[in-house]
């Protein structure tokens, strides 16, 4: 909200116009005193002659009568609204670690406070927009990640993308589907303590669709060795007996 131009939102033709309440004596309130059965009530209420200001224009300013606002004589560029609306950009250091529904306060960008006083502030809340593949938990970040059945089985070292680049992981051999491995330290920072989250790797094992030749005939030797040990199929039916 911009002030008179003219008298700069004094609401006077000049600083000199401005003098004390005759009314409150400046403190902006009157005292009323009430006698009734049970005695005197005294009370206090806002000055009706300044509005709780404690000051009274002796002259007011013709373009705003007194209000700092163009209200009287209609502003060019207000239309006597009073105020414009003004666009401004605000740089504003986003915290790490904050999570949706958040707020930033921005001390001062607010709108312009009654009787002079300071601006309010702006409050800026924070809509976090989901990754197509990080998933947030609290401080932890959650992950899935394709590795071969082979890979799975006789273990390997890939690199996991994080939120800071990629950091090189050891999958040990045996693990099963689903399993979650940990990260320390790569998940999100908390904006109390200090302290960051972990990044768990959910391991997806792929089954190939489609084989080539050679990778068909080793799968065949791999089963022909299998036949001669009890499968997991075979313990599995032992519980149903």
């Amino acid at each position: 909200m911009d002030t008179c131009p003219k008298c700069g939102g004094r609401g006077a033709k000049s600083s000199d116009d401005i003098v004390t309440c005759p009314k409150c004596g400046g403190r902006g309130v009157v005292v009323t005193q009430q006698n009734t059965f049970l005695g005197a009530i005294r009370s206090e209420t806002t000055c009706p002659d300044c509005n709780g200001t404690g000051k009274k224009v002796k002259n007011p300013c013709p373009d705003c009568n007194g209000t700092g606002k163009h209200i009287i004589h209609k502003c060019d560029k207000c239309h006597g609204s009073g105020y414009i609306n003004s666009s401004k950009e605000v740089e504003v250091k986003v915290p790490e670690g904050i999570s949706s529904g958040q707020q930033i306060r921005i001390a001062g960008m607010g709108e312009r406070g009654a009787n002079g006083g300071n601006n309010g502030d702006l409050f800026i809340e924070i809509n976090v927009r989901p990754h197509a593949h990080f998933k947030r938990e609290a401080n932890n970040i959650y992950i899935e990640v394709p590795i071969s059945a082979v890979d799975a089985t006789l273990g390997c070292t890939v690199d996991v993308p994080t939120v800071n680049g990629d950091v090189e992981l050891t999958v040990p051999a045996g693990t099963q589907p689903g399993q979650r491995l940990r990260i320390k330290g790569y998940g999100v920072k908390d904006l109390r303590t200090g302290l960051k989250g972990d990044q768990y790797v959910e391991i997806n094992v792929t089954i190939p669709k489609k084989l080539s030749k050679e990778e068909k005939e080793l799968y065949m030797q791999l089963a022909n060795k299998s036949d001669k040990k009890e499968s997991v199929f075979d313990r599995f039916k032992k519980n149903f007996k």
